[in-house]
This record gives C-alpha cells, structure tokens and sequence, in this order.
C-alpha cells in the first residue's frame, strides 16, 4: 500500500461557482413497466452496436422521440452484485448535460433501467456567440490554460421546461492553488450563467512537509492611484482572496484589482510586489522587490524565485498562492517516514488509510476512483490558514494547520478528511454538478461518508476544530436547526436562518439571482441538511450497515449529475429495493417513512 500526503493547506467546505440546475424527470422504467431487457444489451461494455440498440428502444418504448437523439457510452460502475453501464443523450451531436440512461446487470442476470429524459423541447443547435467570443468571454473567470476547445452543449433550464444551447469551457488546473474551472455561457446570448470550480472544500500515499518552505508575497499599489477591491466583473490572478500590503507593518490590506479593458484582457492595478521570506517561523521578512510581471511570474513558477519555492503565501492573510511538491520535504513514501517527524503529515497519513481501508473493506473499492490511484494529502499549507479541501481534477487532500487561535489543526478531524475525499468517490461515480440540489446532494453524501469514516456516533461534523468555542460546530445530520447558518443575501443584508431539516425549509436565492460563489452556489452545504438528516433517519430505523449499502448503492448506481432531492429519493428507494425487496418489504418501507420524514 503506497500513500502521498502533501503539507498544505486550503478552504474547507467550500466548492467555488454553479450553473443552473435543472429539475429533470427521473424515469424508473423497471418500476413502470415490463420491457423484453434481454433484447437491449447482450453484453456490458462500449459497443457502439449496443449503444445503437438502447436508442431505438429510447424511442420506441420511452417515448422519447426527439429528432436526432443518440446515445453514447459515459462510463461503467461496480459493486458486489451489480454492473451498471451508463450512456449519456446526444440530440443532433450535441451532449445533453446530466442526461443519462443507465443500464443495470444483476447477478441473477435480470435487467433495470434508470434515467434521467429531460424536456423535448431543445433550442436551435446553431448558436449565435462564437467559440472565440465565448473565449474572450470566459477568460475573466480563469487566468488557467484551455484544457479544450469550447464544447456545444443543451443545458436543461432550471424549470426543466426546455433546453439551452450552451458553450462549456474547460480551463485545466495548474496547480493545487488554480484548479481547473468549467465556465457555462449561453451560446445563443453571451451571457454568463455560471463557472464550476473543482474545488471541494471540507492506499497510497506519498507525504509533502511545506511547514518551513516557501515565501510570502505582498503587492504594492500603483503610484497615486487606490487599489479596488475585486468583485465579480474585475478578476484578479488567481481569486479575489490575494491581497497584499498597501506598506511595510501596514494592517491594511487589498486585493488586487484588475481593470477590464475593451478586447477583454485585464489590467493589473497595482506595480510591483514585496518578496519575504519566513523568520523564526512567524515573522516575514522582505528580502526583494519586483515589477509586476516578475510578481505574476513569480506566483506561476516561471522565475528563478517561484521555480525554487515549495509554496508561495499571501503575506495579507496567510493563505498560500501556489505550491510546487517537488520542491517540498518529502515525508513519507508507501508508509514509510522518510523526513522529520511532523505530527499534522502523520494524522494525515492515518486520515488516508482510513478512508483507503474504509471503502475498500465495505464496498470493495480501491481508492476513491475505484482504480487504487493514489490518495494524495498535502498538509501545513500557507501560514495559520483555517480551512481543507478535495481538489478533485488533481486528486489531492489539502489541509490548513489552523491559526492556532480561532481554529486548529484540521488534520486533527477524520470527518472533515473523510468528508473532503468522498468528493473523489462522487467525482468519478454520480459526477454530480456542484450546485443547487445536486450540489447539496453531493454534500450531504459526503457529510455522511466522512462521518462513517470517523465512527463517530454523535452525527456532527467539526466538532472540537474551534478553539474559542469548544461547543461550536459545523454541521449536525441529527439535529440540523441546533446550527445557524449564516450568509449575505443579495441586497447586503446579512441573514441567520437554522440549517434546514425538510425540503419545506429549503434556502433558496432571490428573484433574478443566479447560483454563485456569493450564494454558495444556490445554497449547496446548507440545503445539504435536508438530505443529510434523511439519512440519518434511515439509519435511525435500518442502522448503520444496511444504511451504508443502501447510500453507496444508491451514489454509485442510481445518482447521475442532475440528481436533485426528488431523484434521490427514488434512487435510495430503488437501491433499498435491489437490496431486500423481495426478501425484506419491510425495510423498503421504513426508508420510504424516513425519506418522508425530510419530506422527499
């Protein structure tokens, strides 16, 4: 068993940016009625005959005759039991996003299907915003390179009345501290309607020590000339999160501010920065000065300062710009400590084995990818950073070491580790859109396997992270409305609701708002809690094991990208059903009651 734990740190909880989520039908065709299944695939795998097979009986036995639909093969899953081989809906050669028809192969050899038909009603497929204009466009959201070109995509509209000809943009992750980013702009308008970031925030593995590595970088303003702060129209380089010293021992800060100029390239309002460097671990330094193009330079590596550096930390508050592993002490390789010892590099090799052995011995999946890639932590990030993350395009577990006053070590919570790395398992099964109801639904399954992880029996997530108030916690699947949720809303104001416990009591964005960082996407770790609290109640009635095989089922066969709370619902009846329907109506029942109970 081999293990990678990088020493870093990044944000908890917190999964940058949405589109619009759509409310599609869930068909459960098994449930509706009997179908010749043996006539559709004779065998799993990407046969395109098959393939070609399963859409004539789309149209013939489903319904669905839209002109041009096709399917094509999106992926396989497995567990004991059961093979599921899922083909993704094209109209016309266009992908139509989270709609998926799955195929499910028992050992008994008898056949299901599920699946997600969105509305017949599709938008023209020539749009009228072009690939370099819808460039030009997303590139104020990302300074990252193209992973690809622009792909033409339908989008089903939030009221699942018809689908919108998108633009998908992918900009790839450059390094733990610039993930990748999927901007979505409508083909047909230009406009903007949202950029998902593959930031999740809160066996083998190979361990990274970046406690004592790095340097810290402050920006200088431009002579005469104030600073803005940056906002949702102005992008700085990374994440309006860099700020940096208006002067030296100044405690006022700013982030760096980026004009828009016509032809859509930005302009940065500042001119140089100060380079420092770490003394007696707690006190910077400046040791260099540079331009601005050295600074940018700089914090992508791309001179002899940033080549050099294992992390590269705002002097403003503490949190890393960038992180470069090779250049950081290695801990420890396949279990063995090869460099000093460090208590956070060590909890955070424990925190890997756990969720390794956790679902490798409950489900019989090898790593979060079920491929046994490698589990990578990176621990000790920037300087008194208060957060963690699962970076799911670079496979990595980030952790801060907390700044000692207001919050601790979070390598310290095999919750919050097991939270941030069953994002991993989400990634690569269910692949669900980080917003609104399917973003809360990913959430929520998280809470829940990272409190499994733990074996912890008190349903809370964060307990004992804040240091100043021992009692306070981040979320409870028990009891959600013990926890205030706290947020802006729209006009400014600030609001304190108790987390929801029912879909009744569901958070949802103002008239004309869109899902966004602002909004946590729609509200995707506070409306967590209608699901997450379902789940407890299925176990409260099924407890803990048959509860487990009944999420993981439901996650890695049934859940699809679009998957609100209504499709989950179904989803864990149906697995409940696969699980002991024949055998034990009686527990399919009490899933039902505890589902109703959240009101799904």
């Amino acid at each position: 068993m081999r293990s990678v734990l990088l020493v870093i740190s990044i944000a908890l909880f917190t999964n940058f940016f949405p589109l619009a989520w759509a409310d599609n039908k869930a068909i459960y065709l098994s449930n509706e009625r009997p179908l010749d299944l043996t006539s559709l695939w004779k065998s799993f795998g990407d046969d395109q005959s098959e393939i070609q097979e399963m859409t004539k009986q789309l149209k013939d036995e489903f319904g669905f005759s839209t002109p041009g639909a096709s399917l094509h093969f999106f992926g396989t899953q497995q567990t004991p039991g059961l093979k599921t081989l899922k083909a993704e809906l094209f109209i016309s050669g266009i992908p139509v996003h989270g709609a998926l028809l799955s195929k499910h192969t028992f050992d008994s050899g008898t056949h299901s299907f599920t699946g997600d038909m969105p509305s017949s009603n599709f938008s023209e497929a020539t749009p009228k915003i072009t690939p370099s204009q819808a460039l030009a466009i997303s590139s104020l959201y990302s300074t990252n390179p193209i992973r690809s070109a622009p792909v033409l995509k339908y989008l089903p509209s939030s009221d699942a009345a018809r689908n919108d000809l998108v633009w998908w943009i992918d900009y790839r992750s450059t390094d733990v501290e610039n993930p990748g980013t999927q901007v979505i702009i409508n083909a047909m308008s230009g406009q903007v309607i949202g950029s998902l970031s593959s930031l999740h925030t809160v066996k083998e593995t190979k361990v990274y020590n970046a406690h004592e590595s790095g340097i810290a970088i402050g920006f200088t303003a431009s002579s005469g000339k104030a600073p803005v702060r940056a906002s949702r129209d102005v992008r700085s380089i990374r994440s309006a999160s860099i700020r940096g010293l208006l002067e030296e021992g100044s405690k006022r800060y700013f982030n760096i501010g980026f004009k828009q100029l016509r032809d859509n390239r930005v302009q940065p309002e500042v001119d140089g920065c100060d380079i420092l460097e770490l003394v007696d671990n707690q006190k910077w330094k400046i040791t260099r000065k540079l331009k601005i193009d050295d600074c940018v330079a700089t914090i992508k590596g791309k001179n002899e300062i940033g080549a050099k550096a294992c992390q590269i930390i705002s002097a403003a508050d503490g949190s890393f710009i960038s992180i470069t592993p090779p250049n950081c002490e290695v801990y420890a390789v396949d279990g063995k400590v090869v460099g000093h010892p460090d208590a956070s590099a060590d909890a955070a090799t424990d925190n890997s084995n756990a969720v390794y052995e956790y679902f490798s011995d409950r489900f019989g999946r090898r790593s979060y990818d079920g491929t046994n890639s490698v589990l990578r932590s990176v621990v000790k990030v920037g300087l008194g950073f208060n957060n963690a993350a699962w970076i799911s395009d670079l496979g990595f577990m980030v952790y801060g070491f907390g700044d000692g006053e207001n919050m601790g070590d979070f390598t310290k919570l095999v919750d919050i580790a097991g939270h941030e790395m069953t994002h991993g398992v989400v990634d690569t099964t269910a692949k669900l859109t980080m917003m609104d109801e399917p973003g809360a639904v990913n959430e929520a399954t998280a809470d829940y396997f990272g409190l499994q992880i733990s074996r912890t029996n008190n349903w809370i997530m964060g307990e004992h992270i804040y240091l100043k108030d021992p009692k306070r916690i981040m979320r409870s699947l028990w009891k959600p409305s013990d926890v205030a949720a706290v947020y802006m809303n729209s006009r400014g104001e600030k609001v304190t609701r108790p987390y929801p416990e029912k879909y009744s009591q569901k958070f949802r964005i103002d008239s004309g708002e869109q899902c966004g960082g602002d909004n946590d996407r729609c509200f995707v770790h506070f409306n967590s809690t209608i699901l997450s609290h379902g789940y407890w109640w299925i176990n409260s009635k099924l407890g803990k094991s048959k509860t487990e095989d009944i999420v993981f089922r439901a996650l890695v066969h049934y859940y699809r990208p679009n998957t609100g709370f209504k499709e989950a619902g179904k989803a864990l009846r149906q697995a409940c059903v696969d699980l002991h329907g024949s055998n034990d109506p009686s527990t399919c029942k009490l899933v039902d009651e505890a589902l109703r109970n959240v009101e799904i």
